[in-house]
């Protein structure tokens, strides 16, 4: 049945162009209001919207828009949307050599290209929100139109592609391929001079337009036309070619990777996020002159990086029909895993013979990017180390895109485009929480609720982890956990439930903090700042008292506590207010009690406290005085404490 309304249009339009893809209401409400303002309840609106569609639908088909938080999804089989059977077709022609079956190449693509009926999503009223997707859905075309014809070229269909060539160039007077195929095509035909006139058109309009020269592919099939090159004449007849473009048997598609692992089925906001990243990864990209697409997702230990990298790729898995290669780098571990191991197993994920994949680190990388240059594929890296970790691992050009997690900003690794992710706000935190312990969970104790929430601080495994121990069948209830999670000393045990627990995860980020090069930051660098908010607990602070307690300036304190915001271990609070993370006091707490020596001049992670300006903090006073000189710092800068009781008295915000 038609679909007359033009929102209801836009609505169902939005759902399909992410077939089997949870489409956010955020999104869908943008596409049905377009350039125009929503109405004040947009949620209630779109909702109202969905119910319409799903009637003009009719019951079988109006059931397969689902609703999914946090916001809808329609199901689609792959033969049903031509939408999908374009991709998969074009995914099997890409998949194929053309040299050894251009007959196969041929057939595909023609079907593919069958399918294409005018300008994509030409009756939907909301263009603006559809232009990127639709500007995807040409590009694919005409990357298969190339394909296809360089099939026909094989074929010696030389003069049957020179008409349409003839109206390509005419319509893209820069897109370098067709010329090429048409000098080729007029070249075979004996047509010599129409061939070098196209060249010298295709240059003007490149110079011109662009203000550049031909590429060197051009450049070259002029120089061999102007040559005589024999080489240029069609190609024998083969027996996929003589077979003509119907073959009795086709060969079976090649192997697709598809290795990223299954994200989270409970996955909960960061709508902001997912928007951003889908729309990055599935940018257009460009051919053999475009770089591949490198975006990095760093953050703290726990915060959810892995779970968000491996939901937003099965979000776009359409987007790459050559698949998707993942590794675990094990960068946070202190072992990671050397680049040349995750190079083998690419390559072989790719289909090379285990007996031609080298062991030389830079000859698998340059094989790597050469099996990597003509796929339209994802490779999801996850838990890096660092930049030269990475290095090697990327693809040189092509239509590829890359995904990187780690606890490092990455910040050296160029041209890479990145998004920082931190703890989950209150209306996240909440999502989550109820989706895992159930949603009357938030209503029959929501005080309660509110605590522990307090206390994960917005980290995503800590609730995770609340929540999962209520969902377990012991009979806990929100009030029995709030209770174990307000005593520090009771804190991390009661973060644990099966094989999930926080502590490794804290105590990898407080390893990772201290671990910090020092020479890098300003005095005081971040770890020093660190080792010193122990005296605070969770009492809430501000930069000038923690400014005084060290006797180093407000602005540079500033700066250390900014980056420790960043990195998960201090929560900043409103008015100026900072607190230790909670998880973090629990943990400082926990170790200072149970190392005497923490209590006095070694860091709470055990790192002896050093600092350039003082020729360490250990040493002068005496070790029989650590217990009196808090943190073991002088005694000329204990009084500076008198602020940090007073703050004691705030709450928290």
């Amino acid at each position: 049945m038609p679909i007359q309304a033009g929102r209801q249009r836009s609505l169902l339009a939005a759902l399909l162009m992410r077939p089997n893809q949870l489409v956010s209401m955020d999104s869908l409400i943008g596409a049905v209001w377009d350039d125009t303002a929503p109405p004040a309840d947009g949620p209630a609106a779109l909702r109202n919207y969905v119910a319409r569609l799903r009637r003009a639908l009719g019951p079988e088909v109006g059931a397969r828009i689902v609703t999914r938080s946090p916001g809808y999804l329609i199901e689609v089989g792959d033969e049903e949307l031509d939408v999908l059977r374009f991709a998969e077709l074009h995914r099997r022609a890409r998949a194929t050599s053309a040299a050894d079956r251009p007959t196969q190449v041929a057939r595909e693509l023609t079907e593919a290209l069958s399918l294409w009926r005018g300008t994509p999503l030409a009756d939907i009223p909301a263009r603006g929100y559809h232009q990127n997707a639709v500007r995807r859905l040409h590009e694919m075309r005409l990357e298969a139109l190339e394909r296809r014809i360089d099939a026909d070229l094989l074929l010696g269909a030389h003069r049957e592609v020179i008409g349409e060539l003839r109206a390509l160039t005419a319509a893209h007077r820069t897109r370098e391929p067709f010329h090429r195929q048409l000098m080729l095509a007029l070249y075979r035909s004996d047509c010599q001079a129409e061939a070098l006139d196209v060249f010298q058109g295709v240059r003007q309009n490149l110079v011109e337009e662009l203000g550049i020269e031909p590429g060197d592919a051009l450049r070259d099939l002029h120089r061999r036309i102007l040559a005589g090159d024999r080489t240029l004449d069609p190609p024998p007849v083969a027996p996929d070619r003589a077979a003509g473009r119907h073959p009795s048997t086709a060969p079976p598609a090649a192997r697709v990777p598809a290795e990223v692992p299954a994200g989270p089925r409970d996955f909960t906001g960061r709508e902001r996020q997912v928007e951003d990243l889908v729309a990055r990864l599935g940018a257009p990209r460009g051919g053999a002159a475009g770089l591949s697409e490198v975006v990095t997702v760093a953050g703290p230990a726990g915060v959810g990086k892995s779970a968000l990298a491996r939901h937003v790729a099965h979000l776009v898995r359409g987007e790459f029909p050559d698949g998707q290669l993942y590794a675990n780098l094990r960068g946070s571990t202190g072992d990671p895993v050397p680049p040349a191991e995750v190079l083998t197993r690419f390559l072989r994920s790719l289909g090379t013979e285990a007996s031609a994949v080298p062991t030389d680190p830079d000859e698998l990388a340059s094989l790597f990017r050469t099996a990597m240059a003509d796929r339209r594929a994802l490779v999801v890296l996850d838990d890096a180390a660092d930049a030269g970790q990475v290095h090697p691992l990327l693809p040189g050009s092509g239509a590829t895109a890359v995904l990187i997690t780690s606890r490092s900003h990455l910040a050296d690794l160029e041209g890479a485009s990145r998004v920082h992710l931190r703890g989950m706000d209150a209306l996240e935190a909440t999502g989550l929480f109820g989706r895992i312990a159930g949603p009357d969970t938030l209503t029959r104790d929501a005080a309660a609720v509110a605590a522990v929430l307090d206390v994960c601080a917005g980290l995503p495994v800590a609730i995770r982890i609340a929540a999962s121990r209520l969902d377990a069948g012991t009979g806990l209830t929100v009030a029995d956990l709030a209770e174990q999670l307000a005593d520090p000393a009771t804190r991390l045990d009661a973060l644990r439930v099966g094989d999930l627990a926080v502590r490794p995860v804290i105590t990898s980020a407080c390893t990772q903090l201290t671990a910090l090069p020092t020479a890098e930051y300003g005095d005081p660098d971040p770890a020093y700042v660190f080792r010193a908010l122990r005296v605070f607990a969770e009492s809430p602070f501000i930069a000038a008292t923690v400014a005084q307690l060290l006797g180093r300036p407000t602005g540079a304190v500033q700066q250390a506590l900014d980056h420790l915001v960043n990195a998960g271990t201090v929560v900043a609070l409103p008015a100026g207010l900072y607190r230790l993370h909670p998880l973090l006091a629990a943990y400082v707490a926990e170790r200072a009690g149970a190392d005497p020596a923490a209590r006095g001049c070694a860091d709470p992670v055990g790192r002896p406290a050093r600092h350039p300006a003082e020729g360490g903090l250990e040493g002068a006073e005496g070790a029989g005085d650590a217990e009196a000189r808090p943190f073991g710092l002088p005694r000329s800068r204990v009084p500076a404490l008198a602020p940090a009781r007073e703050l004691r008295l705030t709450p928290l915000g």
